[in-house]
């Protein structure tokens, strides 16, 4: 069980990234830049909203080989997540209100090592997330079998989300942090950061008609606008088997490392309709990445697709986001199987 929920809680953190508007400019063709321009005036749309609200899907396939004291083992898993997320902005708060709602089911199979392809499925699971006035709430709700390995009902978790196993590896502010509000230098950092365009096939989706777009992001420019020291700040020293910046900066250097948005705007009002951002990765951790004693002489290869999915369902509609009561009783998430 405890295998399953470190993995749980790293998907978790790369949905707090939230949004990751872009734009670009130079070296494109007329109709590629126009598309560029629609799609930097959408984000800036939707950024410049007073609140919005959208569903979230998320799906992760991840091979991992480790290489260990003569041993191979491999573990494959995917993760599937779908959800609705809010947003309100607080000008007077250091990080805007929002909440996040996911379901979450977990597959893994482990193979090697004298083991029969054993296969664990964890959950479905429910995780929620609240952040009100620069505080930063936590809940699940888990099936009967795991009941006991998690706190009841609502957490305050904005210096630390130990209590959730997994969670006490993250910097919960700094990740807070890295899911607020884009500005503008965020913006002009990711301009350089679009290396092609592709005009996709419009579509009409409930009689509205879209314009789709797929960009193609350079992932070390995209490393340079996020910010090295913001993504390993993430993390809690001494928490992560790794070394983070040697791991953060093999990822977005590797060449067989891809990330590409896809969008869809709306040809009459501009408006942004959904988007799809997609990552593959496939590395190599060497031995002197690894920091954990334990693992000394391990190596490990990852190959990894994330697909995640945003799709607006309202944009300055008023929404409701409050402080959780953390005393209130909570009753066993309905369905919930053992």
């Amino acid at each position: 069980m405890r295998r399953g929920m470190g993995i749980v809680g790293l998907v978790v953190i790369v949905l707090a990234l939230g949004l990751m508007p872009v734009a670009a400019q130079g070296g494109f063709t007329p109709d590629e830049q126009a598309a560029l321009d629609d799609v930097q005036a959408a984000f800036e749309g939707l950024l410049a909203a007073e609140t919005y609200t959208a569903d979230l899907t998320q799906n992760l396939t991840q091979d991992i080989g480790v290489s260990f004291q003569g041993q191979q083992l491999a573990l494959a898993q995917q993760v599937e997540s779908s959800g609705t997320v809010q947003f309100q902005q607080a000008p007077a708060n250091t990080f805007a209100n929002r909440t996040l709602s996911l379901d979450q089911t977990v597959t893994q199979t482990l193979s090697g090592a004298g083991l029969d392809s054993e296969q664990l499925v964890i959950g479905p699971m429910t995780f929620e997330f609240i952040v009100f006035d620069d505080e930063l709430y936590m809940r699940m709700d888990v099936p009967l079998d795991m009941q006991g390995l998690v706190p009841e009902g609502w957490q305050v978790v904005t210096e630390g989300a130990e209590v959730f196993p997994g969670m006490g590896m993250y910097n919960m502010e700094q990740v807070t942090q890295m899911g607020g509000n884009f500005d503008p230098e965020y913006l002009r950092a990711l301009i350089a950061g679009v290396t092609a365009v592709e005009l996709l096939e419009p579509e009409t989706v409930e009689g509205q008609a879209l314009n789709r777009y797929q960009l193609t992001l350079d992932p070390v420019q995209t490393l340079e606008a996020l910010g090295a020291a913001n993504l390993e700040n993430m993390f809690n020293t001494g928490a992560v088997p790794f070394d983070v910046p040697a791991l953060i900066d093999l990822i977005y250097n590797d060449e067989d490392t891809r990330h590409t948005i896809e969008v869809a705007i709306g040809a009459d009002d501009g408006a942004l309709h959904s988007y799809a951002e997609s990552v593959w990765l496939d590395v190599e951790i060497a031995a002197e990445m690894l920091d954990d004693p334990s693992l000394a002489g391990a190596e490990m290869t990852m190959t990894q697709t994330m697909v995640q999915t945003l799709t607006l369902t309202g944009v300055d509609v008023p929404v409701e986001i409050a402080a959780p009561d953390l005393d209130e009783a909570d009753d066993p998430p309905a369905g919930a199987e053992g």
